[in-house]
């Protein structure tokens, strides 16, 4: 999985109002690929979901 640019996060997500939740994605992503523990996993599960609830808002 390759990583998402500035403009790529800010239309995923429609604007910046949830730019910094997709960029805890990114972060959390990076992390499980550099150590894809059950923890790391969570994590990025737990990002994912605070950018959709924060796109949903």
């Amino acid at each position: 999985m390759e990583k998402l640019t500035n403009d790529q996060m800010e239309n995923l997500v429609g604007g910046r109002e949830c730019f910094g939740e997709a960029l805890a994605v990114e972060i959390a992503g990076e992390r499980y690929r550099n150590d894809p523990s059950d923890l790391n996993l969570a994590a990025w599960a737990l990002a994912w979901s605070n950018l959709i609830n924060c796109a949903q808002a």
